[in-house]
């Protein structure tokens, strides 16, 4: 089973850090913020990290 965390610890790394290469840790932490922001006016995206198949949501 994978955890609900690994899938958005993996959608961050493949999409947030990896597109977008910061110079610091200042723009490191704008980036990521961007991009956690953008995910939630998403629910789409991120109702699909509950549907994938193998997931175990910890509550």
């Amino acid at each position: 089973m994978i955890k609900l965390e690994e899938l958005l610890n993996q959608d961050v790394k493949t999409n947030a850090i990896r597109k977008k290469r910061a110079a610091n840790q200042k723009e490191l932490k704008e980036n990521l913020i961007g991009y956690l922001r953008g995910r939630q006016k998403r629910p789409d995206l991120v109702r699909r990290y509950f549907q994938t198949k193998h997931v175990r949501y910890d509550a």
